[in-house]
C-alpha cells in the first residue's frame, strides 16, 4: 500500500456487495411478507360452508335454495305453534287496527302467517293520538300550539278524574272509537298473542304494526277510566283498566325486544290508572273481583325467554346476513371495515354469538333480583373487554395478517355483541320494575281492603297480615320490608328503594335515580 493511499479507500470495494446483499434480502423479506399478505387475504375472501345446527343456527331448517336459513319462517312456527285464529288475540287486534302500519309489499304475507284474509286499507278502525290531532287542530292557527295543547289536554286525561266539560275534544276522541275499542276489550280476553313477524330485508328491520297502537289504546282506556271515576262508575273504569292489564301481559308474548319494552310500559300505564281507582270509595266486593281478575291475567313473559327465544334469533339472521354480504344496520365502522376486508368463518361467529346469549340466559334467570343483575352486568362486561380489543387498530391488523381465521371471526362476533349487550341490562331493568310495580299493586289492594273493614288505613303494614295478605312482599333491591308512609286523611305512599338503593321518601323514578312508587291520594284531584 502506498503511502498516499487511505486504509478505508483499500476496503470500500468490499462494502458494495454488502449493500447489495442487505438490498436483496430486504426487498426478497418486502415480497415474501406481500405474498404472505396477499395469501392472507384470498384465504380469508373463501367463504366456509354454513354449519346447521342447535350450535350455530338453533333452528335446521326450513332451508333455502342456497343453504341457508329462513329464519323468518323457522321464528314465525316457533312462536305460532299451538295458535289458531280463534285463540289469538292478534287476529281481533287487526281487526280492530287495520294494515296501515304493515308495509304494503308485506301484507299478504303477514295475513297469511295469521290465518286470515287480508284487510282492506279503509275501515272503521281505531284512531291513534296523532291521526285524531291531526284531524282536528285549526290549520289556520300555529299547529305547533294547537298540537300541543290537546296533547296536553290527553296526558291530563290519563293522570286525574276528568269530565266531558273539561276536555270535550278527548271526549270526542273516546267516542270516535267506540267500534274498534269493542274489537279490542274482547282481545284482550284471548289467552295468547302472535303477532307474524314479515320483513323483505332481516327480522331487526321486520314490521312491528301493534306495539305503538296498543300504546295508544292503553291511553285512551286510561283516560276513559279517569273519565268513568268523575261519573262515579268505579265498576267500569275499572273494567278498562283490566283490559289494559291483559294488553300489557299479551304483548309481553310478541317476539320482540322492543314489544317486550313497551308491554312494561303499558303496564306501568294501567299501575297508575289503579292508584286513582284505589282512591275510590271502593266495595270489598269490587276489590275482590280486581284482585281476582289480576291473578288471571295471561302469563307475563320474563326478560329471559324474551331473549334466549326470540332476540337471540334476531342476532343469528343478522350474522347469516352479514356473511351472505347483505348490509345489517348497525353503528359499527370498524364492524364494516372487517367485513369489507374479509370472510369471516360464519360458524365461529354463529357460536360465539350463542355462547354468549346462553350466558346472558343462565344470568337473567337468577331468582334473586339483585344476584340477577350483577351475574348480567358481569357478561356485559365481559362483552364490552372483547368489543374493546377488537376495535384496537394493531389488533385488527395482527388477527388479518397473523392469526387464524377463528380468532379473526371472533373479532366479527365481538363487535357485533358489544354493540348489543348494554340492551341486555335495560331489558332486565324495565323487567325487574315490573315485577316491583306488581308487589307493590299487590299491597295496595290488600290496604284497600283493610281500609274497607277498618274504616282507615293501618299505621304498619304487619297489621296486614294474615287476614289480607299471606306475606308482605319484600323490596326486592334490598331484600328489607317496603316502605309504607301512611299520610293522616290524605291516603298513603307505599314504595321501594329502586337500583340506585337509596330511600328518595318515596320520590318517583327521574333520570333512573328515584324510587319506584304507588301513591294513594283522597284528596280530590277533579279540576
Amino acid at each position: 500500500m502506498s503511502l498516499g493511499q487511505s486504509p478505508l479507500a483499500k476496503s470500500a470495494p468490499l462494502t458494495i456487495p454488502l449493500k447489495r446483499k442487505l438490498l436483496i434480502i430486504l426487498v426478497s423479506a418486502g415480497v415474501l411478507f406481500c405474498i404472505w399478505v396477499g395469501w392472507r387475504l384470498i384465504v380469508l375472501k373463501m367463504t366456509p360452508a354454513l354449519q346447521v345446527g342447535p350450535e350455530t343456527t338453533v333452528f335446521t331448517g326450513p332451508l333455502r335454495a342456497n343453504g341457508t336459513i329462513d329464519f323468518e319462517a323457522a321464528l314465525n312456527a316457533r312462536c305460532s305453534v299451538g295458535i289458531t285464529a280463534d285463540t289469538n288475540a292478534v287476529v281481533l287486534l287487526e281487526r280492530a287496527f287495520g294494515p296501515a302500519e304493515i308495509p304494503s309489499d308485506l301484507r299478504s304475507r303477514y295475513y297469511r302467517y295469521l290465518g286470515i284474509p287480508e284487510l282492506p286499507l279503509e275501515g272503521d278502525y281505531f284512531v291513534s293520538e296523532a291521526a285524531f290531532a291531526a284531524e282536528h287542530t285549526d290549520q289556520d292557527a300555529p299547529r305547533g300550539a294547537k298540537l300541543n295543547e290537546l296533547y296536553d289536554e290527553m296526558s291530563a286525561a290519563t293522570e286525574r278524574p276528568w269530565t266531558r266539560a273539561e276536555f270535550p275534544r278527548v271526549g270526542d276522541w273516546i267516542d270516535r272509537n267506540q267500534q274498534a275499542l269493542i274489537l279490542i276489550e274482547q282481545g284482550s280476553l284471548r289467552s295468547r298473542f302472535y303477532s307474524p313477524l314479515v320483513t323483505s330485508y332481516q327480522l331487526t328491520q321486520a314490521a312491528l304494526p301493534l306495539g305503538q297502537k296498543l300504546r295508544s289504546t292503553v291511553r285512551l282506556l286510561v283516560s276513559r277510566a279517569m273519565l268513568r271515576i268523575a261519573d262515579g262508575d268505579s265498576a267500569a273504569a275499572a273494567a278498562d283498566l283490566m283490559t289494559c292489564h291483559r294488553l300489557a301481559a299479551l304483548l309481553s308474548q310478541s317476539s320482540s325486544l322492543i314489544d317486550y319494552l313497551t308491554s312494561v310500559a303499558l303496564n306501568r300505564l294501567a299501575i297508575l290508572g289503579d292508584q286513582v281507582l284505589l282512591a275510590q270509595p271502593l266495595t270489598a266486593n269490587q276489590i275482590a273481583k280486581y284482585e281476582a281478575d289480576l291473578s288471571q291475567l295471561p302469563p307475563f313473559r320474563s326478560a329471559a325467554e324474551t331473549i334466549d327465544q326470540c332476540e337471540r334469533i334476531f342476532i343469528l339472521d343478522s350474522i347469516q346476513a352479514i356473511w351472505k354480504g347483505r348490509r345489517v344496520v348497525h353503528d359499527s365502522e370498524a364492524l364494516d371495515g372487517l367485513v369489507r376486508v374479509g370472510r369471516f368463518d360464519v360458524n365461529v361467529v354463529l357460536r360465539r354469538c350463542n355462547s354468549l346469549y346462553d350466558d346472558f340466559a343462565t344470568a337473567m334467570k337468577q331468582d334473586d333480583l339483585r344476584d340477577r343483575m350483577a351475574a348480567l352486568k358481569s357478561v356485559v362486561e365481559i362483552a364490552k373487554r372483547r368489543t374493546k380489543d377488537s376495535i384496537s387498530t394493531a389488533r385488527i391488523v395482527s388477527r388479518l395478517v397473523w392469526e387464524s381465521r377463528r380468532s379473526y371471526s371472533e373479532s366479527i362476533a365481538d363487535l357485533l355483541l358489544g354493540a348489543l349487550s348494554p340492551a341486555m341490562v335495560q331489558l332486565q331493568t324495565a323487567a325487574d320494575r315490573a315485577l316491583v310495580y306488581r308487589d307493590l299493586l299487590q299491597v295496595g289492594l290488600a290496604l284497600a281492603k283493610y281500609r274497607d273493614t277498618h274504616g282507615d288505613y293501618p299505621n304498619r303494614l304487619e297489621s296486614l297480615v294474615p287476614q289480607f295478605l299471606k306475606r308482605l312482599p319484600i323490596d326486592r333491591y334490598i331484600d328489607q320490608p317496603l316502605h309504607y308512609l301512611k299520610i293522616q286523611g290524605e291516603g298513603y305512599v307505599l314504595y321501594s328503594v329502586g337500583e340506585d338503593q337509596l330511600d328518595d321518601g318515596g320520590q318517583p323514578i327521574k333520570a333512573d335515580r328515584g324510587d319506584l312508587s304507588f301513591r294513594v291520594d283522597h284528596q280530590p284531584r277533579l279540576k
